[in-house]
């Protein structure tokens, strides 16, 4: 019974938190500011999915290579390439999908900042 009161809590929370930072500058007088708005909303969706996988994902890559590389004291050239060559890859780059990213179309390479 409490942990629904938190996973509640939780997404309550999210959701006003959407609502106040992408929603509030939402007008029907022009389509760009639609367009924005739904584009800021659509990232903040996406990063609040790929905050956690991202997450989850480095830990485990962490977890595993540190077992592997404990349990054969170093000496495994396949943990040493395989998981703890993945490690900067997979704990590394951004944890979050821009507005831009949403904005640009399929095919097309993002620019760089």
């Amino acid at each position: 019974m409490r942990r629904n009161r938190v996973w509640t809590t939780v997404v309550v929370a999210l959701w006003l938190l959407v609502q106040l930072m992408v929603v509030s500058g939402a007008r029907a007088d022009t389509e760009e500011v639609v367009e924005g708005a739904a584009t800021g909303m659509a990232s903040t969706l996406a990063t609040v999915f790929m905050m956690p996988v991202k997450l989850v994902n480095c830990v485990l890559m962490v977890a595993l290579g540190g077992a592997g590389y404990g349990i054969t004291m170093g000496s495994s050239e396949v943990v040493a390439q395989e998981f703890l060559g993945a490690i900067p890859s997979a704990c590394g780059g951004k944890y979050y999908i821009s507005q831009e990213e949403v904005e640009q179309p399929a095919g097309e390479p993002i620019k760089p900042r």
